[in-house]
């Protein structure tokens, strides 16, 4: 069974020109490379056993300061 699902929520069109054989590997067709998918279109990734999803964003933005103690003995965490 070498079925694959491959999608994204990315609906941003842009040039992208590669050949697989001018890759050294799947990892900097997808991520690793100038003009790779992400490098064309941005994103995160998510894998899967046999799932890509390419998202704009992959979790939520947080607003956490880390605030650190004196002479760096201990940190505090404060959350809004």
């Amino acid at each position: 069974d070498n079925d694959w699902t491959v999608s994204t929520d990315i609906t941003t069109q842009g040039p992208i020109d590669w050949s697989i054989d001018k890759q050294t590997n799947a990892y900097s067709a997808l991520i690793g490379v100038e003009g790779s998918i992400v490098d064309v279109f941005g994103g995160e990734f998510e894998y899967d056993n046999r799932r890509i999803v390419l998202h704009k964003q992959l979790g939520r933005d947080t607003p956490t300061v880390l605030d650190y103690g004196r002479a760096g003995r201990g940190t505090n965490q404060r959350v809004y």
